[in-house]
């Protein structure tokens, strides 16, 4: 769950037997452990110099999850390489199975090499599209990286609000195609139609 701040961290926390969250901060480190969403400790101690905070579950298998034997660490990857991406000057790291592994960064751009690492890059930052939320109008800021596959008859999107995936587009994923549509028809050379150029189209916006 993302989008409001606490709200993913403390869903989860009712969710696991064990819960185990550490926040380093200069040379204090801060330690706390629930249980099933109770708090069972906490400590505050020195630590050598570095920044960062590390969470630890284990899932209420017992309880909740009866008929789950484990998570899917596909999906936790997926999740956190999505946020990796995302959130700029931030270091993800998951750790399953006794491997530790490293979330790409590198924004919209890098997100789109790993989709389509042969295909040439053109990309927007903070583009602005109008929207309206609850009756009142608004402007939206997005990142977006577009391009062209060979020999590709369908479109391929990665579109985002936050950190969740909008698996059927959205607004802002619909704003974005159409705009993008209506320039490059306005601006082409030669002439073809909106379907033509949405033919092998990829793109990824945030």
């Amino acid at each position: 769950s993302v989008g409001t701040h606490g709200v993913g961290a403390t869903a989860t926390n009712a969710l696991c037997s064990a819960f185990k969250a550490t926040s380093y901060r200069g040379t204090k480190v801060g330690e706390v452990n629930f249980s099933r969403g109770l708090l069972q400790s906490e400590k505050i101690s020195k630590c050598p110099k570095r920044y960062g905070t590390e969470i630890e579950i284990t899932p209420d298998y017992e309880k909740i999850f009866k008929d789950v034997n484990a998570y899917n660490p596909k999906q936790v990857h997926m999740r956190l390489q999505d946020a990796g991406f995302l959130l700029d000057g931030i270091k993800i790291f998951l750790t399953v199975g006794g491997e530790r592994i490293q979330m790409k960064s590198g924004g919209v751009n890098a997100m789109f090499a790993t989709m389509a690492p042969d295909v040439k890059i053109h990309s927007f930052e903070q583009v602005e599209i109008p929207v309206q939320v609850d009756g009142v109008d608004k402007i939206a800021t997005v990142d977006v990286a577009f391009g062209w596959k060979a020999n590709e008859d369908d479109m391929e999107m990665a579109s985002f609000v936050n950190l969740s995936r909008t698996s059927d587009g959205g607004s802002h994923a619909a704003g974005v195609e159409k705009g993008m549509v209506s320039y490059l028809l306005d601006r082409g050379k030669s002439k073809c139609t909106a379907k033509e150029l949405l033919e092998g189209l990829v793109v990824v916006c945030h």
